[in-house]
């Protein structure tokens, strides 16, 4: 499959994947906002920002929520930057992707 010029001037996590898997198979793991979802648009403006920031960052997923969303562990750079303790984040799974090796 050949990368249009466009495709490969997105970051690397952005780029559409050659081989998509269901990220939900990866539960457990180190995971990567790829995009930021739509409904990211109606939060309040410090939710926008943690979650812009968030984008293309590699972030531990150990488990889902009752809905599936997962549950990514933003803490290590959201805690400092943005306050609060042990933050963390709720994607559906299909807006990020599995990072390979550790971060």
């Amino acid at each position: 499959m050949k990368s249009s010029v466009s495709e490969l001037r997105k970051p690397r996590c952005q780029r559409r994947a050659t081989n998509p898997k269901p990220a939900i198979r990866v539960i457990l793991g180190v995971l990567s906002l790829r995009v930021l979802p739509p409904w990211v648009d109606r939060l309040p403006e410090e939710g926008r920002e943690v979650f812009r920031f968030c984008v293309c960052r590699a972030f531990s997923v150990t488990e889902t929520d009752h809905n599936g969303l997962l549950i990514l562990d933003v803490s290590a750079d959201v805690d400092t930057m943005f306050g609060g303790y042990m933050n963390d984040i709720r994607v559906e799974p299909e807006y990020v992707v599995k990072v390979e090796g550790d971060r």
